[in-house]
C-alpha cells in the first residue's frame, strides 16, 4: 500500500506497478491508473468480471437521482440456470427482489419478453412476448432497416391473433418464394 500524493495505489510486490488504483476523486482502476468511471478495469486478456454466488448472482443498476426504476441482471433468480433482465416495479425499487422479468431465459434457451413462462410446444424453441405491464398487448413489430419503419405485426388482443402491417401497403403470404396470397391496403385479395 503506498500513496502517490492524493491517489491511493495497491501493489502486489515492492514495485511501482499498482493492481488497483484509487484516485482522489473516488473513481478505483484495475489494469489502469487513470480510471474514468467508478470502477474500470482494464486487462489484456481473460474474465473481466466474475461473480461467482451460491445462491443468485445479480448486478444492479440503480439510479439514486431521480424518479426512475432501476435495473438488473440475474441468474439462478427464480429457477436454477435461468437468466433474466429485470426492471424495479416502483420508483427507486430493487430490480431483483421487488421487480419484473422484461426478457427472460430458461436454461435450456427458451426466451419470453413480458413473461417468465414461454409457450413451450413439444421441443421446440421458444421467443413468447407476454403483455406489458400496463396491460397492453404482446407485439412482435418488425422494422424495415429504412427509416426503422414498421412493417409487419403479429400481436394477441383481447383472445384474438392478428397480424399485418400498419403502414398502408400490401400484406403477402409466400412459399418458395413466390406470392401465394395478396391482400391490399384496401382489403381486396388476390392469390396464385
Amino acid at each position: 500500500l503506498r500513496s502517490n500524493g492524493d491517489n491511493i495505489l495497491f501493489s502486489v510486490d515492492s514495485g511501482s506497478s499498482s493492481a488497483v488504483y484509487i484516485k482522489s476523486d473516488g473513481n478505483v482502476g484495475i489494469g489502469t491508473t487513470n480510471p474514468g468511471a467508478g470502477l474500470e478495469l482494464n486487462l489484456a486478456s481473460g474474465d473481466g468480471l466474475l461473480i461467482n454466488s451460491a445462491d443468485i448472482a445479480t448486478i444492479k443498476m440503480k439510479a439514486t437521482g431521480g424518479a426512475v426504476a432501476n435495473w438488473g441482471f440475474a441468474t439462478t433468480n427464480l429457477a436454477a440456470g435461468d437468466f433474466g433482465i429485470y426492471r424495479s416495479n416502483a420508483v427507486g425499487g430493487d430490480p431483483i427482489t421487488a421487480g419484473t422479468a422484461k426478457m427472460y431465459f430458461t436454461s435450456d434457451g427458451n426466451v419470453s419478453i413480458n413473461s417468465t413462462a414461454p409457450d413451450l410446444v413439444g421441443n421446440t424453441t421458444t421467443l413468447t412476448i407476454g403483455n406489458s405491464s400496463g396491460g397492453g398487448d404482446g407485439m412482435l413489430s418488425l422494422q424495415s432497416g429504412w427509416g426503422n419503419t414498421t412493417y409487419g405485426r403479429m400481436f394477441a388482443s383481447a383472445g384474438v391473433f392478428k397480424i399485418g402491417n400498419p403502414q398502408s401497403n400490401k400484406l403477402v403470404l409466400y412459399t418458395a418464394n413466390l406470392d401465394r396470397l395478396r391482400i391490399d391496403e384496401n382489403g381486396r385479395a388476390g392469390w396464385s
